[in-house]
């Protein structure tokens, strides 16, 4: 890791001032996650979000306020003239929100390809580890049949001092494999951990990203609809789904600039902090630290000592073996004795094979992978997804503002047809079309109409005329003209000339 050197992103996150519940600024050598007050300046990095989210629900709040004061702006006036600044802005602003969506989506993308590059980073060393457990747990599963083999011996041939060295022997060469295996379970145990708290994380991580983007996509194309047609319903569908999504995408931002910051304080000296977790956890010791981690040479290895010493108590088992069969023994303890050899010749070669697999490069090259991952495409993408999103809460802010402005233009609308009539009705696409007559008190009265063939019509369900009940009528109940005009028809008054047509 000597070539390493920290990015102009990581410079910019780290250098963000880390400050406690209690106010007070943080030193640089209190970034770490031992540190109960590095969780408080990340938690209140988070409210920063929060807080300005509370700002801009107050200014919604002073802006709709004073937008309903103004009352009718628009009412009894022609929507295609005036001003259409409102409609200006709501389109620059979706535009813009779209914009910022596209670099979300790339944002999004590169830390999920940096992520899955930690995933099997991780999940190969962890495999390296994996293989020597399985090697030394084999190598403990043998040491146990070759302690219950000398014990059988043991109590055929008491008081035999090569069987008493060999019992002492199997105690000696079980717990320096013990000192290999004990470490090797911890550091499997936290890599298996990791891989899957990656994986996990990434996977809803992905799926809320996506889902929050669709959001966003769908709240900038049920404007644009509303927009184009001239829909009040549907700008105010759009303002409260546009309210719910700039909530969702601040509190995505307060989870977002956290992690972004702890991966720029890890990534100012990744190798350091990785190597000071590993040993003060207690998941492996300096030796085996400095080994896994650094791999400064290849002549010595971290379990080289317990090893040899695992070697040389094997030999001296097999000598302690030789001695005994050169003894009187009975057939069946040279049965036993002959399994004790075999069990021997059997640990010999795990041993052997176990000094092969213990080696540090394919740790340090995944320890290497995924610094440059962490450090490399995921904090550039962090960085994209914390802008973008920040920059896309601002324009939804801004569309919403121009989408309650637009929608005073829009809607109902009141025209004079002349000075005792006024017609109302709704021009809004997605609402149905209703029509009123506001009529005068004149018009409120019992209206009785002669010689006006016009309004014929018919009360009577018996009649074969083809001719609409109570169609284009100005009869009332109870007025003297309720009859039917078949059986009393009017007298007929014929059309008089126009005067265009007149001699």
């Amino acid at each position: 890791m000597g070539n390493y050197s920290a990015s102009w992103l990581v410079d910019l996150f780290h250098s963000v001032p880390h400050i406690s519940f209690q106010f007070t600024v943080l030193s640089k050598e209190d970034y770490h996650f031992d540190n109960p007050a590095y969780w408080e300046s990340l938690a209140m990095i988070a409210l920063m979000a929060i807080f300005l989210l509370l700002f801009t629900m107050m200014g919604f709040a002073i802006y709709f306020c004073c937008l309903k004061a103004k009352g009718g702006e628009f009412e009894g006036k022609d929507t295609d003239g005036g001003c259409y600044c409102s409609v200006c802005v709501l389109v620059v602003f979706v535009m813009l929100n779209l914009a910022g969506i596209g670099i979300a989506v790339y944002g999004n993308m590169q830390t999920g390809d940096g992520i899955k590059v930690v995933a099997v980073a991780v999940r190969t060393a962890n495999d390296t580890f994996v293989s020597l457990n399985d090697k030394v747990r084999s190598l403990l599963d043998s040491t146990d049949e070759l302690m219950e083999s000398i014990t059988e011996l043991k109590e055929m041939k008491t008081d035999d001092i090569e069987i008493l060295n060999m019992e002492g022997y199997s105690h000696k060469i079980y717990d320096a494999l013990n000192v290999v295996a004990v470490p090797l379970d911890s550091i499997e145990d936290r890599l298996g951990w990791a891989v899957e708290i990656v994986v996990v994380t990434e996977y809803y991580r992905s799926l809320v990203t996506f889902c929050l983007l669709a959001f966003q996509c769908f709240v900038c194309f049920l404007g644009m609809i509303g927009l184009c047609c001239r829909s009040k319903c549907t700008l105010i569908v759009t303002i409260v789904l546009g309210t719910f999504c700039l909530t969702a995408t601040y509190f995505y931002v307060g989870a977002d600039l956290p992690i972004s910051v702890a991966a720029a304080d890890f990534c100012v000296d990744p190798f350091r902090a990785i190597y000071n977790q590993t040993v003060n956890k207690g998941y492996m010791s300096e030796k085996v630290a400095n080994y896994f981690l650094k791999c400064e040479t290849d002549e010595y290895h971290a379990y080289s000592s317990e090893i040899e010493d695992g070697r040389i108590i094997l030999q001296k088992m097999e000598h302690s073996a030789e001695i005994i069969g050169q003894e009187n023994i009975t057939e069946e303890q040279e049965v036993i004795l002959h399994s004790i050899e075999t069990k021997i010749s059997e640990m010999v070669s795990l041993i052997n094979s176990l000094n092969v697999m213990v080696n540090c490069e394919p740790s340090k090259i995944a320890l290497g992978q995924t610094i440059t991952s962490i450090c490399g495409p995921a904090m550039e993408g962090l960085f994209a997804l914390a802008a973008a999103m920040l920059a896309t809460g601002l324009c939804l802010t801004f569309a919403i503002c121009a989408a309650a402005k637009t929608g005073k233009r829009y809607g109902r609308h009141v025209y004079r047809r002349d000075s005792s009539d006024l017609m109302e009705y709704d021009d809004d696409p997605f609402l149905p079309r209703t029509t009123n007559y506001r009529n005068n008190s004149a018009r409120n009265s019992n209206i009785t109409r002669t010689n006006n063939p016009i309004y014929a019509t018919t009360t009577s369900t018996n009649s074969n005329y083809g001719v609409a009940t109570n169609t284009l009528s100005f009869f009332r109940e109870g007025s003297d003209e309720d009859v039917s005009l078949i059986e009393n028809p009017p007298p007929y008054s014929p059309p008089r000339p126009s005067s265009r047509y007149s001699p």
